[in-house]
This record gives structure tokens, sequence and C-alpha cells, in this order.
């Protein structure tokens, strides 16, 4: 079972590796996804293999979602092949860096102010 219909445009924002990837890969299996965003921060070759291999249908576009300059650019982009997404799927983020560690409570989450 499938939420998509025909003719569907999906995003995955972070699409170039890990998690993001994996739904890239997927989501250019299903016939409804006529056209597929996907959005990386450091150049991926093996998004870049699968956009040589969709026929234009995975369209891919460098970006780094803490910059909002470039979240408007990939919008605008995004906005030159459609006016509406029906899909978004965001898989940006990290597991840790630094002293960083993936949280294990509630207790260990900071909120900034």
């Amino acid at each position: 079972m499938t939420l998509l219909m025909s003719n569907d445009c999906a995003l995955v924002v972070g699409g170039g590796q890990g998690i993001g990837l994996g739904f890239v890969q997927y989501l250019l299996t299903q016939e409804p996804v006529q056209r597929l965003f996907a959005t990386y921060r450091s150049p991926s070759p093996a998004l870049t293999a699968l956009q040589d291999q969709s026929d234009g249908r995975l369209v891919c576009l460098q970006m780094d979602a803490t910059d909002e300059v470039q979240v408007a650019g990939a919008i605008a982009s995004i906005q030159t092949h459609t006016d509406k997404l029906h899909l978004v799927i965001s898989c940006v983020g990290f597991l840790q860096e630094g002293g960083i560690t993936p949280e294990k409570s509630l207790r260990q989450i900071e909120v900034d102010p």
C-alpha cells in the first residue's frame, strides 16, 4: 500500500547517504513518483549514480540545511519543476559529534532558549 498517487513529487532532505539514500533508492522504485528531489550536503557518488540512471526522475540539489540561503535556493530550484510536493522526508542530523552523543533519556536533552 502506498500513500502516493500517480505523477506525485517527493523530496528527501539529506538523501546523500545513510537512511536518506535508502529512501531515495526506495522511492525511485515506486511508479507513482514522477519526480524525486534529493538534497545532499557533501557530494555523494552513490546519489550521482542514481541520478544518472533515473531518466530525469531524480533531481539532486546540494544544500546545507543549516544555511537559510541554500535552503531558499533549493526551494526555488524545486519550484521550477513543480508547484507542490506530495511527500517530504527529512533525514538530516548526526549521531554524535565531539562530546555530543545520542540521548538515552529526556533528561539529557538540552533546549536552546
